[in-house]
């Protein structure tokens, strides 16, 4: 995630609720939110009256939802 500002803040209010959260050389946040939607981080900028500037999602994104569908198909009914 990119932010133009307080990026030490938002990376703070993230741990707190227990959402991993690194601070990437480049400036960019990522986070590992761990929910099905973007609606409770999206909900964290808006109590901290920040904008993203920019949502990257996670290159690993596709495959994990590979995997989860894979599990899913080998799950005995």
């Amino acid at each position: 995630m990119v932010v133009a500002e307080r990026q030490a803040e938002l990376q703070a209010a993230c741990v707190r609720r227990e959402w991993p959260c690194e601070l990437l050389p480049n400036g960019h946040l990522k986070v590992e939110h761990r929910c099905e939607s973007l609606n409770p981080l999206l909900n964290l900028l808006h109590e901290l009256r920040l904008a993203p500037l920019e949502i990257i999602p996670s290159p690993n994104a596709l495959e994990e939802t590979f995997v989860q569908a894979l599990e899913l198909s080998h799950a005995t009914p």
